[in-house]
């Protein structure tokens, strides 16, 4: 059971993902919005995690009634600006490409059961042999207009069945704090399955590039 040093109760935040925003206006569809801004979360958590610095003790109590520190707060900004930058990477395109992809393989492309399983996996594997956590995103919007419902998270581990028929992976899914979740799939079936308390599932998922940032001095007051 391969991990790394991160973990969600130690280098994640102590509120959850309740933010709203819009991130993209598009012709003929409107205003995109995102569940909340779980790609600056996941990426603001690994931030911390390679600076070796401590997370804002910030919590529901401290945050009430927003639940999340607001807009203009040091903390909110440099979330914002990291979720901004969770979609400017080359991977991010993926979002879209993978939204509209088949789930099985077709004549023309393979699908993103194929693609997750076998491509995204082996990277997952050779940055967590390393010691590397890294974001994923996740997968389970078909349509354009869905694509906020897509969401981003960080893993930190991953198991590997003897038979190889059981793929699972460890993860910081920042709608859920202190909570150590997995995503598994077994060999014959479509879709990921989260241990959350909601138990989503998710056409699949992809590693995304990152490049960590110094978290700024301001951000825990």
């Amino acid at each position: 059971m391969p991990k790394t040093a991160f973990r969600p109760n130690q280098h994640g935040f102590r509120f959850a993902n309740y933010f709203v925003n819009t991130i993209a206006t598009l012709p003929g569809i409107g205003a995109l919005q995102t569940a909340g801004r779980c790609g600056g979360m996941a990426f603001c958590a690994l931030d911390h995690f390679f600076a070796d610095l401590p997370m804002p003790s910030l919590g529901l109590r401290d945050l009430a009634p927003s639940r999340v520190p607001p807009d203009g707060h040091p903390l909110a900004d440099y979330i914002y600006r990291r979720q901004l930058d969770s979609f400017a990477v080359l991977s991010a395109s993926k979002f879209i490409t993978w939204t509209l992809a088949p789930d099985q393989p077709t004549f023309f492309a393979r699908g993103v059961v194929e693609r997750t399983r076998v491509d995204e996996f082996q990277k997952l594997r050779d940055w967590i042999d390393r010691g590397i956590p890294v974001p994923l995103g996740l997968i389970v919007a078909r349509s354009l207009p869905d694509l906020g419902k897509n969401h981003q998270v960080v893993a930190y581990g991953y198991d590997l069945s003897a038979d190889n028929a059981t793929l699972t992976v460890h993860i910081y899914d920042v709608n859920y704090p202190d909570l150590e979740l997995t995503l598994t799939q077994r060999r014959g079936e479509s879709e990921w399955v989260e241990s959350g308390p909601l138990g989503e599932r998710w056409r699949g998922w992809f590693v995304q590039d990152y490049s960590p940032r110094r978290p700024p001095p301001d951000r825990r007051r």
